[in-house]
Formats: C-alpha cells, sequence, structure tokens
C-alpha cells in the first residue's frame, strides 16, 4: 500500500473551503482504479494548516491519478487559494 501526505498552503478563504474540497476530491478518487482511502488530519501545533492523507494500492496506480486530467482539475479548485505549491511525501507500507 502506498500512502501520500499532502500540505496545501492555503489563504483564509481557501482553508475555509478546504472540507468542501475535500468532498470533491473524494468523489472523483472513488472512481480511481486502487485508490483506497483519503483523510483530512490537523496538525496539533498548526491547526491552520490543511493536510491530507490519501491512500493507493500501488506507486503505479496513484502516479496514474497524479499524472490525470482528473487531478489537475482536483488542483485548480484550490489555485485561487493557494499561496504556495503543495507539498508531498510519498511512503509504502511493507507487510
Amino acid at each position: 500500500m502506498i500512502i501520500v501526505i499532502v500540505e496545501h498552503f492555503l489563504n483564509e478563504a481557501g482553508q475555509t473551503y478546504f472540507p468542501e474540497w475535500v468532498e470533491e476530491v473524494e468523489k472523483v478518487l472513488d472512481r480511481w482504479p486502487g485508490f483506497i482511502n483519503l483523510q483530512r488530519i490537523k496538525k496539533v501545533e498548526q491547526p491552520e494548516a490543511t493536510w491530507l492523507i490519501l491512500r493507493f494500492e500501488t506507486l503505479p496506480l496513484l502516479r496514474a491519478w497524479a499524472a490525470s486530467e482528473d487531478h489537475e482539475y482536483i488542483l485548480g479548485l484550490l489555485t485561487p487559494y493557494r499561496w504556495q505549491k503543495q507539498r508531498s511525501q510519498i511512503f509504502e507500507v511493507k507487510p
């Protein structure tokens, strides 16, 4: 399994919009092969930060999502609110 932790850097309006955006992301991802689930998380010391955890079955399936038009569309919805490009970390869960 692949886990991706993503931090989005959003202005105040973007932080307000973020929960709605996450719902839209989940609707789109539910159709994607290999998608397992999505969770919002909050950093205790930085509650205004916007973080997601995504889980995919394999790295190739994650990369297919990341290269897709759906992914570009979803990220485009955040463009008006972003003050910096998102940052991602990818992990593999070993049995």
